[in-house]
This record gives C-alpha cells, sequence and structure tokens, in this order.
C-alpha cells in the first residue's frame, strides 16, 4: 500500500510538472505567423501591359484544396512594385463560400493611380477566412504563386516611398525577417522609425497616416481613426518619420503606415510581447512542441496505470 502511494504520488508530481511545462509552451508560442491557406488562387487579365489612371480587370480563380467548407470569406488584393513595396490593398470581393474541394470565380477591377512611376508591379490576392481577425501579412510573406505581372509605362521617373531598409523602434527588437517587433513586458510605449524618399523631379507635400489596431481587431473589422503627421519633401531627398504607440505586457499589435496626398506607399509591422510570443518561431513549431507535451503525459498516465494494474495483480497472486 505505501509503494502504491508513494507511485501514485510521483505520478501526480511528475504529471503536474509536464502539465505545467506544456501550458508555459501554450503561454510562450509564435501567436504571429502565417500558414499556408487552403485555397489556392490564380489571377489572369486581358493585359500584361497598361500606364496610370487605368482600370485593369482581373479574373480570380479560387479552389479550396482543404477538406473544411469555407463560409463568408473574402478575396484580399495587393499590388507591389518590383522592390515588393506595397503601393496599394483591398477588399476585391467579400461573401465567398468554398466546400471542399471547390471552385470560385471572382472579378475584380484595380485602377492604376495616376502618378504611379513606369516599372513592372505584380498583383496578388489572398483568401481570407475568417475576415474578422485578418491582419494583412507583410509585403514579404505574400506568395508569388497565381500572381499577375504587369507592366506600367508612361513618363513618371520617380516617386515617393517607404524605404522599408530604414524601419527601427526604440525600446523594442526589430525582427526583419518575419516583420515583428518584440518589445519588453516592462515597456509602456514604442517608436516606430522608417525613413521617405522623394525619388523624383518635384517637391512633395503630403502626409502619413498612422493607424494601430489593437489584437482582436483587423482592417476589415475596425478602422481606428488615424493620426497624421504632414510631411514636405524637396526633390531627391529623405526625412525620418516617426510614431510613438502604447504597448501592454502580454498584447499583440498591428501598427500601419500610409502616404497621402500623390505619394503611394503602405507599410506594416506587428508588435507583440516577446515574452508571450516566441521570436523566430512558427506555428508548426508550436503545433510540434505541443502535441510532444501532449503524447508525454498520456504517455506517463497510461504507464502509471500500467504499473499499478501489474503491482495489483502481483500481490493478489502472492
Amino acid at each position: 500500500m505505501n509503494r502504491t502511494r508513494v507511485t501514485i504520488s510521483f505520478l501526480a508530481a511528475l504529471t503536474g510538472i509536464l502539465t505545467f511545462s506544456y501550458a508555459h509552451a501554450q503561454t510562450v508560442s509564435s501567436c504571429l505567423s502565417f500558414p499556408a491557406s487552403d485555397v489556392s488562387v490564380a489571377l489572369q487579365s486581358e493585359l500584361s501591359a497598361t500606364v496610370p489612371d487605368v482600370p485593369v480587370g482581373i479574373i480570380a480563380v479560387l479552389k479550396n484544396e482543404g477538406q473544411t467548407p469555407l463560409h463568408d470569406g473574402l478575396l484580399f488584393a495587393r499590388a507591389l512594385d518590383s522592390s515588393g513595396n506595397i503601393i496599394d490593398q483591398f477588399v476585391a470581393q467579400s461573401g465567398v463560400d468554398l466546400v471542399p474541394g471547390g471552385s470560385a470565380t471572382s472579378t475584380f477591377v484595380w485602377r492604376v493611380p495616376l502618378l504611379l512611376p513606369a516599372g513592372d508591379y505584380r498583383v496578388t490576392a489572398s483568401f481570407v477566412s475568417p475576415k474578422t481577425v485578418f491582419v494583412p501579412p507583410p509585403a514579404f510573406a505574400e506568395s508569388t504563386d497565381g500572381a499577375l505581372a504587369l507592366r506600367v509605362a508612361g513618363s513618371v521617373r520617380g516617386t515617393v516611398r517607404f524605404d522599408g531598409a530604414t524601419l527601427g523602434f526604440d525600446t523594442a527588437t526589430y525582427d526583419s525577417k518575419n516583420g515583428v517587433a518584440y518589445f519588453d513586458s516592462a515597456a509602456t510605449s514604442a517608436v516606430m522609425r522608417i525613413s521617405v524618399t522623394n525619388d523624383s523631379d518635384t517637391p512633395y507635400k503630403g502626409s502619413v497616416l498612422w493607424r494601430l489596431y489593437d489584437k482582436g481587431f483587423s482592417p476589415l473589422s475596425q478602422t481606428p481613426a488615424p493620426q497624421t503627421d504632414v510631411l514636405e519633401l524637396h526633390p531627391h531627398t529623405s526625412a525620418v518619420v516617426e510614431h510613438r504607440v502604447p504597448v501592454a505586457p502580454g498584447q499583440t499589435y498591428y501598427l500601419e503606415a500610409d502616404l497621402g496626398g500623390t505619394a503611394h506607399g503602405i507599410t506594416g509591422v506587428y508588435l507583440a510581447d516577446k515574452n508571450t510570443c516566441n521570436p523566430g518561431g512558427s506555428l508548426a513549431e508550436t503545433f510540434g512542441a505541443s502535441t510532444l507535451w501532449l503524447a508525454l503525459i498520456a504517455a506517463l498516465i497510461a504507464g502509471g496505470i500500467m504499473f499499478e494494474l501489474r503491482s495489483g495483480k502481483r500481490i493478489t497472486d502472492v
């Protein structure tokens, strides 16, 4: 009986330790990741070249490659330049339903901005479901599969743009590979800095619009009033703009900056508590670790039960 009690006590203690470790692994997880969608999107157009201020008709062919029916999804489109800078983003279609293995066709229009410089661009589209929690991924997380290549001709040379290579933060560590700024739990604010460059021959007078989204909200479910900073740039000059945002322990945010006026540029970055989110991790890694902990706990419990059953049988036989 004493041996049985000791075994049960040890089993309970070890199970508790593993359960606590599993819970901790769940807390310190990769809470910002972009798993591959089950819906493939291929874009087509009759045009391969165009000029500014012309609407381009685009056909999107969607297919649900997964086993789960998807309801009330939407098609989120982006236009990017050859360097991956975001020129425009918008909802191309909403209210899309897809059964497993099912397909759908959507038609939408992207109007090329009036003063867009000549060059090579691409239009991408992603299927989003559920749309209420959607936050756009960084530009470099966009898949090029099914993207539409588009050549824009014209006399416009140079533009006003964000210089993504200069993006950085105060009181936060910026992971440029994943587009996440990790702040310490003790921090109460974080300051984002990025350079805006005027490559054109024309003076720029416009603005930077800053929008901060709290966890659980997104550009598709909430549109907060932007904070606006006036910006003026002489031709072929740059300036650093910055914005301070409040942060709280255990929270995640999405900060978006949008150039106004005649400029065309959008940049977005995530902010996350480094003690809540796992820097450099992935959703697959987190899931794998969680599955391992669950397997260990289950194996321990099963082993303990078998041990007690065998011990009880030996005692009975004696």
